[in-house]
């Protein structure tokens, strides 16, 4: 949220320190707005209304504290260059500022995530809007991505910190904030199954289901197919699992009917080979970077970014420089497997 003094985001202090606020990495999709706001009617239906009491109960998205710590880091980076620019540039406005500021962060994200999530070279002049954006699949991504986030660890519990997510985040302080990242430096990225499904994450489950079911998304054999995968011929095919290949048999029937999420969760993970929803997921992410109006050849360049010092900062960014501009004594994190 923009605080509209200097061109800078509004924040949160705690003993002299900024962090974002609640609402700082609030997800405005439709997906989720139309989950928020379904009870609002007394004529919708009792699922409906229970659907958005969940929603607004435990605001799952913009409370969870991972994400409240990631916010925090580009909201402090973002303010940071404000500082930056306007010295360099002291007749700027606010909304110059802002939109320079805006354009260096989110060059910063595109970097890092080609180069050290994706491990892609990131070379916007060779593409100059080659790439075809994926259309009209916005609803299977927000879907799934709102899924995968619920799938976070239902406590923190590293050195000081003990902290419950989706609970108040103001409980994150500046030594939170360290353990929080070496917590998430040092444990490996969990996968979204069907076996690993907590009480907190069931219920969101339950409601994209819902969801999905009313976007009338396609099945799950034909994302496969659509992303030139061969599709699933059996259910112990999918799940190289027998007593959940028996369960889903009772609930679709025939492979062919078994839904987006649902092959989500119980798909088998083989050795060397990415699951569906990554590949969807990663399809959609570098088209989404690829077709980004500041990846053009026209825009990739210093004048976007304030000039060249700051053109440089965007190309030669990476998570451990993130992560070292904006939280005090760096050294202390273990900052080299932050980037692996």
């Amino acid at each position: 949220m923009r605080s509209f003094s200097c061109g800078k985001l509004e924040t949160r202090k705690l003993n002299y320190k900024h962090y974002a606020t609640n609402h700082a990495f609030a997800p405005y999709s439709d997906v989720y707005l139309k989950a928020l706001t379904q009870g609002i009617s007394t004529n919708r239906s009792w699922l409906s209304r229970m659907i958005a009491r969940i929603f607004k109960r435990t605001e799952m998205l913009n409370t969870s504290t991972m994400l409240h710590v990631l916010s925090t880091l580009w909201v402090r980076e973002h303010n940071r260059l404000c500082d930056e620019l306007s010295q360099k540039w002291p007749s700027w406005t606010n909304e110059e500022l802002y939109t320079k500021a805006r354009n260096i962060v989110t060059g910063q994200m595109i970097n890092i995530m080609m180069t050290e999530i994706l491990n892609l070279e990131l070379r916007p002049e060779m593409y100059d809007r080659k790439m075809e954006n994926i259309r009209d699949s916005g609803k299977p991504i927000e879907l799934y991505f709102m899924m995968a986030v619920s799938n976070l660890p239902q406590k923190f519990q590293y050195s000081s910190m003990n902290l419950t997510s989706y609970s108040n985040t103001s409980q994150v302080s500046e030594a939170g904030l360290k353990d929080a990242l070496q917590l998430m430096m040092s444990s490996k990225m969990r996968m979204a199954t069907a076996h690993d499904d907590g009480s907190l994450t069931g219920q969101l489950t339950k409601t994209l289901m819902t969801l999905s079911r009313e976007q009338c998304l396609q099945g799950f054999n034909s994302y496969r197919r659509r992303l030139g995968l061969p599709a699933y011929n059996s259910f112990f095919d999918l799940t190289g699992n027998v007593e959940t290949a028996i369960e889903l048999e009772k609930l679709y029937s025939t492979v062919e009917k078994v839904e987006l999420l649902t092959g989500v969760l119980t798909e088998k993970s083989s050795s060397g080979v990415l699951p569906t929803a990554k590949i969807l997921s990663n399809s959609f992410i570098v088209n989404a970077i690829l077709t980004n109006s500041l990846t053009s050849k026209h825009m990739w360049a210093p004048d976007t970014f304030g000039g060249v010092e700051f053109f440089d900062l965007v190309k030669s960014s990476s998570l451990e420089s993130l992560v070292c501009r904006n939280v005090d004594n760096c050294d202390e994190l273990k900052v080299g497997r932050y980037a692996k």
